[in-house]
């Protein structure tokens, strides 16, 4: 059993250190790296290390061999946890590049980019308020998804109809 495979059961069972363990030994293969990096990576955020996390994840993705589905993996991980962090230009700029990754109009990716809207919109509401900067590009990401989505039959209008409100209702309040 290879060490990735370790680390995922002994991950599975909650063994976190010694997962966390292997899988530093398993960025010294670089044949491994970026794998053993993105796990790592999970296992910080689950851990609520997230600046241990946002590094791991930020070298797994930096890193030439990750391969398509890897680089999503890491991004949408590192998004996840840039909103647990309340770090909204990270969590966005993480979004945007899925979005300018992925296969025009990948249902998978478009999935994955309202997942970590729906998130980030949730997260703000107990957190912190955007700020007018990323407000306005949170709005642009919306309105290329519904639009995205419209185009492929699915029903995002009404998701960001109701995004795009709370987000107007926000921009609103802020200027009184």
């Amino acid at each position: 059993m290879d060490l990735l495979t370790k680390a995922k059961t002994l991950f599975a069972n909650g063994d976190y250190a010694e997962a966390i363990s292997l899988l530093t030994t398993a960025t010294n293969d670089p044949y491994s790296r970026a794998a053993a990096l993105r796990l790592r990576g999970r296992l910080y955020y689950e851990l609520k290390e997230f600046e241990k996390s946002i590094a791991d994840l930020s070298e797994a993705i930096s890193t030439k061999a990750p391969g398509l589905h890897g680089v999503r993996d890491a991004l949408r991980l590192r998004a996840q946890t840039a909103i647990a962090m309340a770090d909204y230009k990270l969590a966005l700029d993480d979004i945007q590049t899925l979005l300018d990754r992925s296969v025009k109009g990948d249902p998978d990716q478009l999935e994955d980019a309202c997942d970590l809207i729906d998130a980030l919109m949730k997260e703000r509401e107990e957190q912190t308020a955007l700020t007018a900067a990323e407000h306005d590009r949170l709005s642009v990401i919306v309105e290329y998804l519904a639009s995205e989505r419209f185009r492929h039959g699915d029903s995002g209008l009404i998701w960001a109809m109701e995004i795009l409100k709370v987000l107007h209702r926000a921009k609103s309040s802020r200027r009184t």
